[in-house]
């Protein structure tokens, strides 16, 4: 199931998983280019519109931090109906690593032919 995976803030082709980044921004999942979501971030001046990345060490982070939270809340009492509720908000980081793997990331080789070659 291999696809074109596209950049969203400069339209050209994104290789491998190596120069891959996921960005979430509310409900959306958008591939960028490491370089593309740097200067993304740069231009960015409010908090509240700024993309927030999926996978590398934070989006990693975010998800096992989440899912930490989610099983906790949800396998014990310890704040009753208020509990269940955090468990709940906290699957929404967690459904987007998973959409953002399944749709883009899964879909491109870890390495590139053409860089594997160089090697």
């Amino acid at each position: 199931m291999k696809r074109t995976i596209i950049c969203h803030y400069c339209k050209k082709k994104i290789v491998d998983r190596d120069e891959l980044i996921t960005g979430a921004r509310w409900f959306k999942v958008k591939p960028f280019h490491m370089k593309c979501f740097g200067q993304l971030e740069e231009e960015t001046a409010v908090f509240v519109k700024s993309w927030k990345p999926l996978n590398g060490i934070p989006g990693n982070t975010s998800f096992l931090i989440m899912l930490a939270i989610f099983l906790w809340m949800f396998l014990t009492d310890q704040f009753g109906y208020v509990g269940d509720i955090i468990g709940a908000v906290s699957l929404y980081p967690i459904g987007l690593r998973i959409l953002s793997f399944l749709l883009i990331e899964s879909t491109l080789p870890k390495i590139s032919p053409e860089k594997e070659m160089r090697r």
